[in-house]
């Protein structure tokens, strides 16, 4: 194979793997390695920095100056997530594009399982599986398999089918889509991948399997401020749900959207019993969730299942399967 055709069949299937980062320095060289470790060849790492404060910068600078296929965009101030992927999408060079977090592990075999599915597919995005891990990939046996047979209902209603690193994208269709939204300070994804399900034509494929992609949940990786991390959760569960009630209404779906407001309420509670949300903040979150806009259309019946979650939660006790069965009628 000439050296002119070897470049024009990279190019046809390069990977723009994209990586927003802030404050990652001890988890960051792991992700970068397991990139590096692919079988696949044919990346490049897009590293968008939001402005952090410790080492990542440096570190991932001396990563790019060994490798050119990892290039770094950093920010003078923080400008969020979302922002940082947008940027990465904008600076994409490849005909696909794959997220991952800064502190997240690909599967030595992930890009060249995902680009072999979908090269030449006619998908414009194709979702695979992944698990979660602590501290070291395979303490876990959690994982998100992809193969819901309804997975805008599930959206709507956040029965979360797949999340952000998980899919592989054509870049042409990512752009199509306009990104992320700036706006949602949390469930970006969810609303990526909701706009995706309704945008007419575009066409998409769950592949089961092994896992190729991990996802950490260790705790040392969260900020955690329980009245800001629940608010924003508040903040971007209100905007879900308006944003999709028109497209959800004309689908015979509205109701699913409770969905989102109810798991939203269970965090609030959750946090408000072990003391995490003093009693004004509890009753500021309360209050904005359940907006009267929301809560004017619901029937007498889903009122009352509401206010039992809100007993049941804020007692000592658990049993088995009741947030279940409430959140079950609730979406109905």
């Amino acid at each position: 194979m000439t050296s002119a055709r070897k470049e024009g069949l990279a190019e046809g299937r390069l990977v723009s793997i994209i990586v927003p980062s802030y404050n990652k320095e001890r988890f960051i060289p792991g992700t970068i390695r397991s990139v590096q470790a692919q079988t696949y060849p044919h990346w490049e790492l897009l590293v968008v920095d939001d402005a952090s404060t410790d080492g990542t910068v440096a570190l991932v600078k001396a990563e790019a100056d060994r490798d050119p296929r990892i290039k770094l965009f950093a920010f003078d101030e923080n400008k969020g997530a979302n922002h940082c992927r947008n940027k990465g999408i904008e600076l994409a060079s490849g005909k696909y594009i794959v997220f991952l977090d800064a502190d997240d592990i690909l599967a030595p075999d992930c890009l060249e399982q995902r680009v072999a599915t979908i090269y030449k597919s006619g998908y414009d995005f194709c979702v695979f599986t992944m698990h979660v891990f602590h501290e070291k990939v395979g303490d876990s046996n959690h994982g998100w398999i992809p193969d819901t047979e309804r997975p805008l209902a599930d959206f709507f209603m956040h029965k979360l089918p797949w999340s952000i690193m998980q899919p592989i994208w054509r870049t042409d269709r990512m752009r199509e889509l306009g990104g992320f939204d700036e706006s949602f300070s949390r469930h970006q994804d969810v609303d990526l991948h909701t706009r995706a399900l309704l945008r007419k034509g575009v066409a998409w494929k769950q592949v089961v399997g092994r896992p190729d992609c991990f996802y950490r949940i260790s705790d040392e990786r969260k900020n955690y401020d329980a009245f800001g991390l629940v608010g924003r959760w508040t903040d971007s569960a209100i905007k879900y749900y308006f944003k999709f009630l028109p497209a959800a209404k004309e689908r015979n779906m509205a109701p699913l959207l409770l969905g989102i407001i109810n798991k939203t309420y269970l965090q609030i509670l959750y946090h408000r019993k072990i003391g995490g949300l003093d009693d004004r903040q509890f009753a500021e979150l309360e209050k904005k969730l359940l907006d009267p806009r929301i809560i004017a259309g619901l029937s007498v019946w889903k009122r009352a299942l509401l206010k039992a979650s809100r007993a049941y939660n804020l007692m000592p006790i658990r049993i088995p399967g009741v947030n279940k069965l409430f959140d079950t009628l609730l979406v109905q």
